[in-house]
Parts: C-alpha cells; sequence; structure tokens
C-alpha cells in the first residue's frame, strides 16, 4: 500500500491509499501511481459599492467598473504579493501580480493566493469614485473555506462641487 504522508507545497495532502501488487509486473519501466492532490490556496475576491444610494437608471459618468486592487505583503504596501496563475486543470502553471479589478457590478475577479496576510490597496478608483483610502487587513492564514474570502470596498463618489453666484436683475439700484 502506498499513502503520501507530505503534501507538496500549495497542495492538499492526496488521502487515497493505492494498493500494489508488483509480484506479476514485469515491466521494465517503474510502476507508475497517478495521485491528485487537491489545490491548498485560498480565494480571495473583492465587493465594491458605492457609498450613496445607487441610481436606478445607468450614469455614464459613475461606473463600479475597473477599479484597481493591489495585494501587498508588507504592511506599508511597498512589496507587491504575487498570485498563481492557474490552468484549465486547476494546475498551478507559474505566478502574476495579485492584482483585483472589478467588473460594473463591483466584483472582481477571484484571485488563487498563498496562506499569509495581505494589505489590500486600492490604486486606481473607478470612473466618478475618489479612491478608497482604506488599506484592508487580510489574513489568510487559518482560511479554511472553499468560497473566496470576501474584501468589501465602500468607495466615495466624487461629486462635483457646485457654486452659484446670485446677482440682482436691476443693475446699479
Amino acid at each position: 500500500y502506498v499513502k503520501e504522508e507530505v503534501a507538496s507545497p500549495g497542495y492538499k495532502l492526496d488521502e487515497t491509499v493505492f494498493e500494489v501488487d508488483l509480484r506479476n509486473y514485469e515491466s521494465e519501466e517503474p510502476y507508475l501511481i497517478e495521485s491528485v492532490e487537491p489545490m491548498d490556496t485560498p480565494l480571495i475576491r473583492l465587493k465594491k459599492t458605492s457609498s450613496f444610494q445607487v441610481q436606478d437608471d445607468p450614469n455614464s459618468i459613475y461606473s463600479l467598473g475597473g477599479a484597481r486592487y493591489q495585494l501587498y505583503a508588507d504592511k506599508g504596501c511597498t512589496v507587491k504579493a504575487k498570485a498563481f496563475s492557474v490552468n484549465a486543470d486547476g494546475e498551478i502553471i507559474g505566478y502574476t501580480d495579485a492584482v483585483l479589478v472589478t467588473e460594473e457590478d463591483g466584483d472582481s475577479n477571484i484571485l488563487y493566493v498563498g496562506r499569509s496576510i495581505y494589505y489590500v490597496k486600492e490604486e486606481q478608483a473607478s470612473p466618478g469614485f475618489n479612491l478608497d483610502t482604506t488599506i484592508y487587513l487580510v489574513d489568510l492564514r487559518d482560511y479554511e473555506s472553499d468560497e473566496p474570502y470576501l474584501v468589501k470596498s465602500t468607495e466615495p463618489m466624487d461629486t462635483p462641487r457646485l457654486t452659484l453666484k446670485k446677482t440682482s436683475s436691476i443693475s446699479s439700484m
């Protein structure tokens, strides 16, 4: 019997116990056991909302889409974190910058990241909104859900200021 005892970094232990009988194995090729380790990388995503009541009618100068949030590995937000690049089969094929970008509904992409502490900072506000200056602390060291960890960001709208100057219709009295 063969059972995995230590998982590869970024993966969970494959709990399968493989029964191997080599008594009649005559090939010169090594006997192959295929073990599939599930990924042990937490997921993270962001949901952005407006600090003001959203209008039912779409207004082209405001959009929740296009906001860009960078994950950092340090509290000072100087070391950019990396996310895993994953292929269609769920295999890690490399690394990329850990960046969350929102769609029109305020939902971001989902990132596969390592078990660590991250600091999420908005780098670019979406059209019609001010930059969210909050730095979100995210601790994924012990996060055990299959659902992505959700960062919630509420952005203030960039409201134009209007000044009205009143004058008399009677000129010099």
